[in-house]
């Protein structure tokens, strides 16, 4: 039942809390409190309402639905053995959500409550209600599907919630499994792969299909996305089907279905469905191209892929965050987000700092803005010794710029570049450098936009820390964002700043207001001394284009060569878990190049990484976003191959031998040098002439019988097969060896060039 609220009359108190459900409506309003609260930009401050326990027994009456929220005997919950007790905190969860400052009928501040303390006085602590975003998270590794989204489409997508349903052990294949034929689960427990026919031969395709309803999640909204890990990327040679392969369908009856799809990264951004179907049925269908490889018996059996894991991805209901002032396009697209279990709150910080953009959450609705707030400067000055006094007066240089070297899209130098320089600046306050992106198509469009930047960064942000002290009923209409004039007569500064945090608290002194005007670094009076500063040097700019991929027994890591002068080296740390902390412990390589060979890795590993640039002077980088690889799985080797040019292959244990088959005598055979080559050196063959195989990237070609795995390929075309000179004398009539069905590596080769 609802219960009558107190009346708050003309002479009553200026200020008042209100607390609300979880729906946000009205449950009590608390007049005669007392309160605190702090908003930054773009952060979860903390509100804190003060209640007086007479105030809580004058509005609160026994048969009120708070009165066991405000009451100093609290019912417990006790639990079986041990025995203990505990509050029973979910019982009033519904009933006491939100709470509200109110002067008169203007919102001042409204937040989530988080906790309470109980005594004469009642203490309600709540969080901004930012804090909402927090109770989204992110799926793994979801950062790339936001890659190059605009700004305001990202954070309308952060307002729904994620459900997951991964498929990855055999108990999961088997319960969502409605249909298969011809895959295996049974050979290796959690994985899926090709069965074999009657002859012990990998069938050619088969397929499993599985089934999900939207019953199974809560607060369905609509269906994401389908997520899976698979091979899919062995290859038979230029113009040549994979070896083996993967690919998915999707049906939303299990009988009409959609076109195979093997996607460019299945397991980040996957395949988008939508809509809200009640079932979603997925098909992940295995092919190979190989059933006649021989086994470690000798017996031909083939290759299959192997899928590993299989997930779709539902939005649900979110927090209860509605869509504010957010335009139907910001016009900046963002990048690299790091999203791995992370919360829509981080998400949403990280995207709008990396564009400088604003957001908000305010009495339940989210909203973006290149700036938030009001330009007050025409309406009232703050001045010092009148109506504010100036707690701190300086200004900031962090981000003063006025050497800027602008840069479009791409890699490399295959993007457009300029540099501006503001020479007014550069006289006042020496060289400030900066190298920054943008989203731009044309040369005209990057030299608008950096001028634009050029001009609102090429002097220091003058900063002011004050009080407020207003007459009651005088106060302006201010807060936080606002753009305000403020007059200091002791220096004679006259400046307009930004409200970028605001602090209230009401006691019984009255009111008291703090204000931060942008941000402080160094002291006014340390400019005002005429005293010519050095320019700052540029921090190691933080890596970027990092990447990681499988090469012969390891996984390879590199990443765009650094900009900045003074790069010493970089260092490149690696783990098996994809939120690691880069330490000392975790550091396997460093150099200053831009790519890193890390052997000697686990097969079927997924291994992490991340890079940090240090320079002459030893300071570091932030970390690199964390990127992953897995060692490369092996196909079968060819006893024999046919070259474009006519010339034959054989390879076994002892060599490579060359023959021209129009002369059968020009015959050439050599050891293979043992070790290892990078992209497009060559492999010396031990022989009078030198012969050569030419390696493809990321390629090495050693017999390592321990190491020997019988599900592998190696691919080679020959340059100057036809030595000078003649036969060697060496090898004639020497062939009378047994050739070896497969050559044991420990990794694949690419194709050889």
């Amino acid at each position: 039942m609802d219960f009558p609220l107190p009346l708050v009359i003309g002479g009553g108190p200026l200020y008042q809390a209100r607390i609300l459900d979880k729906d946000r409506q009205l449950k009590a309003v608390l007049p005669g409190v007392r309160w605190h609260y702090n908003r930054r930009i773009n952060e979860a401050t903390e509100i804190s309402i003060y209640i007086p326990r007479e105030t809580i027994d004058e509005v609160v009456a026994p048969d009120h639905p708070l009165y066991g929220f405000f009451g100093a005997a609290q019912p417990v919950v006790v639990e079986g053995a041990p025995k203990r007790e505990r509050d029973n905190k979910p019982a009033y969860a519904a009933i006491a959500s939100y709470v509200q400052i109110y002067q008169g009928d203007k919102l001042r501040a409204s937040g989530k409550i988080v906790g309470r303390d109980l005594g004469q006085v009642v203490t309600v602590h709540a969080m901004t209600e930012e804090i909402l975003l927090e109770a989204n998270l992110t799926p793994a590794q979801y950062g790339k599907v936001w890659e190059g989204w605009d700004l305001a489409d990202v954070a309308r997508d952060l307002l729904d919630g994620w459900q997951t349903l991964r498929v990855k052990a055999k108990e999961q294949w088997q319960q969502y499994m409605v249909d298969s034929y011809r895959v295996d689960l049974t050979t290796d427990p959690g994985l899926v792969m090709l069965a074999k026919d009657a002859e012990g031969k990998y069938y050619q395709s088969g397929y499993i299909t599985l089934a999900f309803s939207a019953e199974e999640i809560p607060n369905f909204k609509r269906w994401d996305r389908i997520r899976w890990s698979a091979d899919s990327d062995g290859s038979g040679g230029p113009g040549q089907e994979p070896i083996v392969r993967t690919t998915i369908q999707w049906s939303p009856n299990g009988s009409s279905w959609s076109a195979e799809w093997d996607g460019g990264l299945p397991e980040e951004v996957g395949y988008y469905i939508g809509g809200t179907y009640s079932r979603i049925y997925v098909r992940i269908n295995l092919y190979t191209n190989d059933t006649e490889s021989e086994d470690a018996g000798g017996n031909p059996v083939g290759v299959t892929p192997t899928v590993f894991a299989c997930e779709l991805i539902a939005r649900t209901e979110g927090p209860g965050v509605a869509v504010g002032n957010i335009p139907a396009m910001a016009g900046v697209k963002v990048k690299g987000l790091d999203a791995n279990h992370t919360s829509a709150l981080q998400v949403l910080v990280a995207a709008c700092e990396q564009v400088d953009w604003e957001f908000a959450v305010w009495n339940g609705a989210l909203s973006i803005a290149e700036a938030l707030g009001t330009d007050r400067t025409r309406d009232f000055v703050f001045r010092g010794g009148s109506n504010i006094e100036i707690v701190t007066l300086g200004d900031d240089d962090d981000e003063l710029v006025n050497v800027l070297t602008a840069y479009g899209p791409g890699q490399g130098i295959n993007r457009m570049e300029i540099t501006l320089r503001d020479e007014a600046s550069i006289n006042e306050y020496g060289e400030y450098p900066a190298a920054v992106e943008f989203d731009v198509e044309t040369l005209a469009e990057l030299e608008q936009k950096a001028e634009e930047f050029l001009s609102e960064h090429n002097s220091p942000k003058t900063q002011f820390e004050i009080t407020a002290d207003f007459k009651y009923g005088k106060e302006p209409e201010y807060g936080l964002g606002d753009k305000v004039r403020v007059a200091d007569p002791d220096t004679g500064i006259v400046t307009t700043a930004r409200i970028m945090a605001e602090a209230r608290e009401y006691n019984e002194q009255g009111l008291s207001v703090h204000l931060e005007l942008g941000k402080a670094g160094f002291t006014l009076a340390e400019a005002i001394s005429g005293e010519k500063r050095v320019a700052k040097p540029l921090d190691p700019m933080q890596p970027t284009g990092v990447w990681a991929r499988g090469i012969i027994d390891g996984i390879q890591v590199g990443f765009s060569k650094p900009k900045f002068d003074g790069w010493a080296y970089t260092e490149v740390y690696m783990s098996t878990e994809p939120t690691f902390i880069p330490s000392a412990q975790t550091l396997v390589d460093q150099g200053k190049q831009a790519k890193f060979d890390i052997v000697g890795l686990v097969p079927a590993v997924r291994y992490y990484f991340c890079v940090t640039h240090v320079d002459m002077s030893g300071r570091r980088s932030q970390p690199s976003k964390v990127v992953s690889a897995i060692p490369g799985v092996i196909n079968n080797v060819p006893v024999q191959w046919e070259h474009e040019n006519g010339l034959v292959s054989q390879l076994n244990t002892t060599g490579l031998f060359l023959t021209d088959p129009q002369n059968p005598d020009s015959v050439y055979a050599a050891r293979m040098v043992m070790g290892t080559a990078s992209d497009s050196q060559t492999i010396t063959l031990d022989w009078t002439f030198q012969p050569k195989i030419i390696v493809a990237p990321f390629s090495i070609l050693t017999y390592i019988a321990d190491e020997a795995n019988n599900n592998q390929r190696i691919e080679a075309w020959v340059e100057n097969v036809s030595p000078k000179g003649g036969r060697s004398p060496r090898m004639r009539g020497k062939l009378s060896h047994a050739y070896h069905p497969f050559l044991p590596l420990r990794s694949i080769p690419a194709h050889a060039g």
